[in-house]
């Protein structure tokens, strides 16, 4: 009797470990969605929806899409935590989603988003759901479990279980972010993440980027390197101060890389540059100071053959000599900053940084800019200071040293460039007051004014949509991006250029 006891004892020991250790299919997830309040998420909505002045169905079904790859809210257990996600290879997303309805969530489930083919139920087999989805590849399948109130989806029936036994029903967590969104491996480069269609339909923020755009590959080969050195971003949104949405972005570096050591040297300061610029035009404005530590120049010195390459025969010695001496000066820079303003129908766009050697500063940018824009500096006269002036494509830009600040201004439209760059050099001179709260960068933005919202046959101006954003060191590896978004008066902002949009 005692040796089948024991017998039986060790069996039971060596199955418990291995139902615990179960592979768990989410750790291979890149990119994830956890909804640990669905409620939250469905009074958000509904409080857009009142500002907006649209379709709360419409609304309600487009997050459920998002959120639960789902027509509707219904079936779904709201008051549970879910799980999307998407990994390498075939068939692959992942779902854990608690239901209260199995039918009614069956008949619901399976949306996926525009110009992505459908994911289509097909029967039932071994327990699960059978959906299939036609890819380019070949066709993809999917199953789908449920067990103890819960909806389990993955590329096989063993899968399935396998989740089931890893995750179980997830346990509410009262003190996490109500959504929170995970990107880690190939899932920083090229993220599938639902609802980017809703961020493509907004209006485009004013900012002209300029010469980088004529060096095809730059933004996307930075971020490569960045992203190669990142562990991973946790995207989270909550309930901010005073009713706003408050979105936070952290990013963690990867161990004993050149991020993780130049993140804890980074200083937050409190700078005032913003409050020099900022006027009752300024649509958005941006500033901060970062301590390079050698990176940038290293950086940008690799970046040279890219330069080289999209300016073609025009980029010579002398422009060679300019970049190089630029990125040296810059990588030893002190405040800096980029503000845009609304003047009369165009737009102003002022860069300015703070450096001791800012006549140089601005003679390098006006070579570079010239050679990558294909035109001839000129001379001009900025109060009773040399200046650089450029007629580039869409406008006008002028390049002047302060006492301490080098200041290039960009003319779009508002035909005002000399004056305007006057203007910015006397603010520059002035004390101007410190930011609330110091900050490694700072993002002040009305979207009213930045997506020129336009005066309807009323005559009432749209009232500003005040975003406020900052970027701080959060740990020793990570760094945090925390904004706060009106969201009401953005539901009134979107509803009105909704409008009249509708009326033209």
């Amino acid at each position: 009797m005692i040796p089948r006891l024991l017998l039986a004892a060790f069996l039971v020991c060596a199955v418990l470990p291995a139902a615990q250790n179960a592979p768990n299919p989410l750790d291979q997830a890149e990119v994830s969605i956890r909804v640990r309040d669905g409620r939250w998420v469905d009074r958000e909505v509904t409080r857009f929806a009142a500002a907006y002045g649209g379709d709360l169905v419409a609304m309600r079904s487009e997050l459920a899409r998002v959120l639960y790859r789902s027509r509707s809210f219904d079936g779904i257990d709201l008051g549970r935590p879910s799980v999307i996600a998407w990994r390498k290879g075939r068939s692959p997303l992942i779902v854990v989603i608690p239901i209260s309805d199995r039918g009614k969530f069956l008949d619901s489930f399976g949306v996926v988003d525009a110009g992505e083919p459908p994911l289509v139920r097909v029967g039932e087999r071994d327990g699960t759901v059978i959906y299939r989805q036609n890819q380019p590849g070949g066709e993809w399948e999917y199953r789908l479990l449920v067990a103890a109130n819960t909806a389990f989806l993955t590329r096989s029936v063993e899968e399935c279980r396998q989740l089931a036994t890893s995750v179980g029903s997830l346990v509410a967590e009262p003190f996490g972010a109500p959504v929170e969104a995970t990107l880690r491996g190939s899932g920083l480069l090229n993220p599938h993440i639902p609802g980017t269609d809703w961020m493509s339909a907004l209006p485009a923020l004013p900012i002209d980027l300029a010469e980088i755009n004529k060096v095809p590959g730059l933004l996307p080969q930075a971020w490569q390197d960045l992203s190669s050195q990142v562990a991973a971003i946790t995207l989270t949104a909550q309930s901010g101060a005073q009713g706003d949405l408050r979105l936070t972005a952290r990013l963690t570096a990867k161990p004993e890389t050149p991020l993780a050591g130049w993140i804890p040297t980074q200083r937050p300061s409190a700078e005032r540059l913003a409050g020099q610029l900022r006027s009752p035009a300024t649509a958005l404005l941006i500033s901060g100071r970062l301590s390079f530590q050698g990176q940038f120049e290293r950086w940008a010195f690799e970046q040279a053959d890219t330069l080289r390459t999209a300016a073609a025969a025009r980029w010579n010695e002398t422009a060679d000599g300019a970049f190089r001496g630029l990125c040296t000066l810059l990588e030893r820079c002190g405040a800096w900053s980029l503000s845009v303003e609304r003047s009369g129908p165009g737009l102003l766009q002022l860069w300015a940084v703070e450096h001791p050697r800012a006549v140089e500063v601005v003679q390098y940018v006006a070579t570079i800019v010239g050679v990558l824009q294909g035109v001839e500096p000129d001379t001009a006269r900025v109060l009773d200071r040399d200046a650089t002036s450029l007629a580039v494509p869409g406008g006008t830009s002028i390049l002047v040293a302060g006492d301490r600040h080098a200041v290039r201004l960009d003319d779009r439209g508002a035909k005002r460039a000399l004056a305007a760059a006057g203007e910015a050099v006397k603010r520059l001179e002035t004390t101007g007051g410190l930011d609330a709260e110091p900050a490694l960068v700072s993002l002040w933005m009305d979207l009213a004014l930045a997506w020129n919202a336009p005066i309807p046959a009323e005559q009432e101006r749209a009232d500003p949509v005040i975003v406020r954003a900052a970027l701080r060191p959060a740990g020793a590896a990570s760094l945090e991006f925390i904004a706060d978004l009106p969201i009401a008066r953005l539901g009134v902002l979107l509803g009105r250029l909704n409008k009249i949009l509708r009326n033209d």
